[in-house]
């Protein structure tokens, strides 16, 4: 019978620099779980758990934007524009982005969110994190699509990237990813280095994501290859394909 914590151990596979993080929303204060000490914002809090025991986190510990997950609302000078002081947008499109554009889990249901690295994951995650390498993310996308070939789609902003990580996959259900490097908080703190990929997962794509990773090839021949070698190759291809479906047999 197929487990999805075993599956998870496919993730494994890719020797992330960087553990993946699962992370779990919670009502009620969980149990077998230390509570962080001390406080941070989201974005700090994904590096921090690559590298820790699982922990749990409240409002208390969270030092920006509590809100978009565990309730509240930002203040009314944000929330009409006062971000504009930073210089990344004009006054009138914060508006737009504070009051229309920012993920927000809905008020009252979450009060405590789990991280865990995944060598040390013992739940079932609402969403997976993943940082790596464009190679790798390159592998992770194409395993999302592998069987649908739906398109790749991004959505993040310049702030709250954390929103847009951790809220948008969880009520979606859709993958979304964003390039470090990207965003103003992150930024500003130093979180990660640039140019590396964030990629996050909800529950409920994990495993279509997990089988098709099980089947499909996740080194393209044609990556290998010099520009010369790959058009003769994929030329036999398509000779190879061609005669494969005029000779299908009717019985």
């Amino acid at each position: 019978m197929w487990s999805l914590k075993e599956g998870l151990n496919i993730f494994k596979k890719f020797n992330f620099e960087q553990q993946p993080v699962g992370i779990k929303y919670l009502y009620f204060k969980p149990t077998g779980v230390e509570r962080l000490d001390g406080n941070m914002s989201w974005c700090e809090m994904l590096p921090a758990a690559q590298q820790a025991n699982p922990f749990y986190v409240d409002r208390d510990n969270c030092t920006c934007a509590p809100g978009i997950i565990v309730g509240g609302e930002h203040p009314p000078a944000l929330r009409g524009g006062g971000l504009s002081f930073h210089g990344g947008y004009d006054p009138r499109a914060g508006i737009r982005f504070k009051n229309l554009h920012i993920p927000r889990m809905p008020k009252d249901i979450i009060n405590y969110v789990v991280f865990s690295p995944l060598d040390k994951l013992s739940f079932d995650p609402d969403i997976l994190v993943i940082t790596c390498e464009v190679s790798q993310a390159e592998i992770l996308l194409r395993a999302s699509s592998y069987k649908s070939g739906k398109p790749w789609t991004s959505s993040t902003s310049l702030y709250l990237q954390c929103a847009w990580l951790l809220v948008h996959p969880f009520l979606t259900g859709e993958l979304n990813y964003t390039i470090t490097g990207t965003s103003y908080g992150m930024k500003l703190r130093r979180v990660l280095p640039e140019g590396l990929m964030l990629i996050s997962i909800p529950f409920d794509l994990l495993p279509t994501i997990i089988q098709n990773l099980e089947e499909m090839e996740w080194h393209l021949k044609a990556y290998t290859m010099d520009k010369d070698e790959y058009f003769k190759w994929y030329d036999s291809q398509i000779a190879k394909v061609s005669k494969e479906q005029t000779e299908v047999s009717w019985r």
